[in-house]
């Protein structure tokens, strides 16, 4: 029953199909999802994590915000791609002008942002692929990779971090 109303708040937030397959809360410290997809909107898989692990620092469910102090995306599997409309993610970052739903979506924000394990797909279907050293940089198939974006800081429309 969580693991319904969570995809459905992270559904109806990010209007993207999410499924998870399961969820573990210890409240007001940590939460635990198992098998999470995020779909694009051409139905592809845009995100696949194994097990997303998100340390909670803080929560105002009434007010619908959440930050999360490290969130660990272990084995996960992100394909990016780019056409003549733009990025396969872009329908996640709302428009500036963007009117308010009529559901309030949730805040979310984090510090800390790790992907170990992981693998990483990037096309660029409107540029010619061209070969620098050896590789073509608009198409890439990054596997078993560890990344760690940390202390993010976001203000106006400027975002700070360290990899």
């Amino acid at each position: 029953m969580i693991t319904q109303w969570f995809m459905k708040q992270l559904s109806s937030t990010y209007k993207a199909k999410i499924t998870i397959e399961g969820v573990d809360i210890s409240f007001f410290k940590s939460l635990v999802l198992d098998k999470v997809m995020i779909e694009d909107q051409n139905q592809d898989t845009l995100l696949y994590v194994d097990k997303a692990t998100l340390q909670i620092d803080s929560l105002k469910f009434f007010e619908r915000k959440v930050h999360f102090g490290s969130l660990n995306l272990r084995n996960s599997k992100i394909n990016i791609l780019k056409d003549n409309k733009g990025y396969n993610f872009q329908f996640l970052l709302p428009p500036s002008s963007e009117k308010p739903d009529t559901v309030r979506p949730w805040a979310i924000t984090f510090t800390n942002l790790h992907f170990p394990d992981s693998k990483i797909k990037y096309k660029d279907l409107t540029a010619r692929d061209t070969i620098m050293h050896g590789i073509n940089f608009n198409d890439l198939d990054i596997g078993k990779f560890n990344l760690s974006i940390v202390n993010i800081q976001s203000s106006d429309s400027v975002t700070k971090f360290y990899v």
